[in-house]
């Protein structure tokens, strides 16, 4: 191409570029003229005084006397018709994490505090370059499962998920689809040299009181380009490895969030890119959702291949390596495929299993689709069979049990 050529084609694109700023610009204003509060459309889930006096660390004696004393303070507790002339106290989740606060029962943070431990949270990237293995369903199950699954509840944890997806899946299933008009994410934070302060104010709160998010963006797309950029305008030679591209995330992202939060969820794109990079430059752990079809079974086998690959261009700091773990995901255990296929996993990563999975449910889907989790809808309002439900979020329990314990608990370590 002929410099008169190429510098045609530079005016061109330049041109081009400034109508599309001008354009976004247009449309953004016009979007947030016109832009509504973050809002669930379904019920949220209820607790009747009979369930949360079967809580863990609970009796009836303990939360009546610690629903009168919060009435005293000033709080309301909802009451709604039960059988006949029957109240019947209806309590949210906020609701029972005040309750355990009154009673004295100390949370996570607090317990480690009291240890003398860090209070920084734990960091887990949610990885696989598969697309299609639940990833999804995952991320969004265990950080809704991580507030408010029924033997947790009482660690009161603090859980942000982080939508590293230009797609933006998970964000969608926490309802936030105007992925388009905003420019609020994580790559947006590092990209335009956000503070601290005005990265907080990007984060979204969900109808769950312990669970946040980050949504993803249209044009995390683009970071690749940025650092590309960015390198160029230093006269920087990435192999010479002069300009720290892996650790933007965690300057910028990462570390003025991590002792705001127990857990940090990273859901990650299907690739591995800069941002991926980022995140596994700063994550704790790693949680590696498959599917056991052949076609995605042999897919997570690749990518365990080019994990070395992977963590040489990553360098993490943080990474224990007691804390790389794999859990199946949309599995069927009558399907024999399936079984064999976790079998052959087990029988040389079972020291990296996880012994819970996600089944393959209805369930999950449904309640996605809706922009919510299998945590969120409550029984009657829910549009499926309820055995389906029970039996889902039974497993997911189970999942979220595991992960608490193998990434989150006092002691998880490489040594398990």
């Amino acid at each position: 191409m002929t410099s008169t050529l190429r510098d045609s084609l530079k005016n061109k694109t330049r041109q081009m570029s400034e109508n599309a700023v001008q354009i976004l610009v247009t449309n953004r204003i016009h979007a947030d003229n016109n832009k509504s509060p973050l809002v669930r459309t379904s019920k949220t889930v209820c607790y009747s005084l009979n369930d949360v006096s079967k809580m863990p660390k609970l009796n009836l004696r303990i939360v009546k006397e610690a629903m009168e004393s919060l009435k005293n303070k000033g709080h309301e507790f909802d009451l709604n018709g039960g059988g006949g002339a029957a109240k019947a106290y209806q309590m949210s989740l906020g609701d029972v994490r005040m309750i355990y606060d009154e009673c004295g029962i100390e949370t996570h943070q607090e317990m480690k505090a009291r240890l003398g431990l860090s209070p920084e949270g734990v960091v887990i990237a949610m990885i696989n370059l598969k697309g299609g293995v639940g990833k999804t369903t995952a991320s969004a199950s265990i950080g809704a499962g991580l507030t408010c699954s029924r033997n947790l509840i009482c660690q009161r944890l603090k859980v942000l998920i982080i939508d590293m997806d230009p797609q933006g899946s998970t964000s969608m299933a926490f309802g936030f689809t105007e992925l388009a008009s905003s420019d609020k994410s994580a790559i947006s934070a590092v990209m335009e040299g956000a503070s601290p302060e005005e990265l907080e104010s990007w984060i979204l709160k969900t109808n769950n009181p312990g669970l946040d998010l980050l949504a993803a963006s249209t044009n995390d797309a683009f970071f690749n380009l940025f650092v590309s950029n960015k390198l160029r305008e230093k006269g920087i030679d990435p192999s010479a490895n002069n300009f720290k591209f892996n650790e933007l995330l965690e300057e910028y992202v990462v570390a003025p969030l991590r002792k705001k939060y127990d857990v940090i969820i990273f859901d990650c794109a299907p690739t591995i890119e800069t941002s991926v990079i980022n995140v596994l430059h700063s994550a704790d752990g790693m949680l590696i959702p498959f599917a056991l079809d052949p076609f995605d079974f042999d897919s997570t086998l690749k990518f365990i291949t080019r994990l070395p690959m992977i963590f040489q261009s990553a360098l993490p700091k943080r990474m224990d390596e007691g804390k790389i773990k794999f859990m199946a995901s949309k599995m069927d255990e009558t399907n024999i495929v399936h079984r064999d296929n976790y079998d052959t996993l087990n029988a040389y990563y079972s020291d990296i299993l996880f012994n819970s999975h996600i089944p393959q449910s209805r369930a999950f889907s449904t309640t996605i689709n809706n922009q919510e989790t299998i945590y969120d809808v409550p029984k009657k309002y829910y549009q499926g069979d309820i055995k389906s439900l029970n039996s889902a979020k039974a497993a997911m329990d189970r999942v979220v049990a595991e992960v608490f314990h193998r990434f989150i608990t006092v002691g998880a370590s490489h040594n398990e």
